[in-house]
């Protein structure tokens, strides 16, 4: 008589389980953070051509901070002069000092040793029309933030 060993019958496959299904809705975070990621790249292709940005090409209320900052622009502007108007006087160093407390505010932290200098430099280089929304492009952009 033949013996042969019984194995124990092995465990039954079963179909994988499909992954879940996506949600209805996103969620609240993902559309800031995509918002957040073309900015950023916009940032990053205007820095890749050598153009800063500019606030045509942004839309500030995207960044986390930008309805803020052009707030608090529009406050220096109107407490000192417009961005476009200022001249090499006490007035651009006044608005540059302002200017850091708002990068200090708003731009994670630590605020870039050279943003003052950048900053002031900029302010020279402005053409009519300029204004808040451009300095905070300039600030979100000089951090990395854009």
């Amino acid at each position: 008589s033949s013996s042969v060993a019984h194995r124990p019958p092995y465990p039954p496959t079963r179909a994988p389980t499909p992954p879940p299904a996506p949600p209805g809705n996103l969620p609240p975070a993902l559309p800031h953070a995509m918002a957040l990621t073309r900015l950023c790249l916009l940032g990053l292709l205007a820095s890749l051509m050598g153009q800063p940005a500019v606030a045509a090409d942004v839309d500030l209320e995207d960044h986390i901070n930008g309805r803020e900052c052009m707030f608090e622009v529009e406050q220096i502007e109107s407490q000192y002069a417009p961005l476009s108007n200022i001249g090499p006087d006490s007035t651009k160093g006044q608005i540059v000092s302002e200017m850091m407390k708002v990068a200090q505010r708003l731009v994670a932290p630590p605020v870039r040793s050279d943003f003052r200098a950048s900053f002031s430099d900029w302010l020279d280089t402005i053409q009519s029309g300029q204004g808040a929304a451009d300095a905070c492009v300039f600030m979100f952009q000089h951090h990395n933030e854009l």
